[in-house]
């Protein structure tokens, strides 16, 4: 039910990412309040409520919202919808990962309840948002649950004529893009962290990234190179240049860099 996981941040995105895509994602109909002491200790909160949770006596129970809209015992109103994590997969990190994607798109954290269901292949999580941010979020889980329209959302790996002492097999690149440019995450092999990016309007395909990492020894490293985003005949996500040049090369050879989308 739990995994245990040593790995580098951007693997671990990699890896939540992929999770994501295979959750199931279900919004509750109405509205979601939590309701405090007598409120949540009748027989239709103990009914209605998701959950029940008692600190030093005193229960709080999240249930179904009024018609007229009105707010729980501390006034707030809430959107919930469950994700259901697939069975048999390594998601440890998940909740953390996740809300982190959703406070970082929407400006609004989650609150995460979370439940175990055998049925249904172990944990499920109910999350919570503020009603009035309730559409923004449902586009952005929507858009992580669902496969990259565009670049952004992607997973890059160095093709085999990339690898190298630096880059391995286990090197992954987490690719985000906007209207300002193309932001990576990456690590893996002998990185234990780095950050790639390039300033560019959302229809160009060639721009010069910049990039520092920090070797899993903890030598820093900083650099920049021309290269080309674009999709291959496949279809795939490539990111190359015809070398990344300068002592603190990636590659440390003048080798050409490939990464391929995973």
């Amino acid at each position: 039910m739990v995994q245990v996981s040593a790995e580098v941040p951007a693997q671990s995105e990699a890896r939540l990412r992929a999770v994501m895509r295979h959750c199931t994602v279900d919004w509750l109909p109405g509205t979601w309040v939590f309701r405090a002491g007598a409120e949540a200790e009748t027989a239709d909160a103990a009914q209605a409520a998701i959950a029940r949770v008692s600190d030093e006596g005193r229960v709080s129970a999240l249930m179904p919202g009024g018609s007229d809209g009105s707010g729980g015992s501390d006034g707030e109103v809430f959107a919930v919808f469950r994700v259901i994590l697939p069975a048999g997969v390594d998601d440890s990190g998940f909740v953390g990962w996740f809300a982190g994607a959703v406070k970082a798109a929407t400006g609004s954290g989650p609150f995460v309840i979370c439940g175990y269901d055998r049925r249904r292949g172990g944990i499920h999580d109910y999350y919570g948002v503020p009603q009035g941010v309730a559409g923004e979020v449902r586009r952005v889980v929507t858009a992580l649950a669902g496969e990259p329209l565009g670049a952004g959302g992607t997973v890059l790996r160095p093709a085999p004529t990339s690898l190298s002492p630096v880059f391995g097999p286990q090197a992954v690149f987490c690719l985000d893009r906007n209207a300002d440019g193309i932001v990576a995450r990456y690590g893996g092999g002998n990185i234990a962290h780095g950050m790639l990016a390039a300033s560019c309007a959302a229809d160009e395909t060639t721009a010069t990234f910049r990039y520092p990492h920090v070797d899993v020894d903890g030598t820093p490293r900083s650099g920049d190179f021309e290269g080309r985003l674009f999709r291959d005949a496949s279809g795939s996500w490539v990111l190359s240049a015809p070398s990344v040049p300068g002592e603190d090369a990636w590659t440390r050879d003048p080798a050409p860099l490939v990464l391929r989308q995973a």
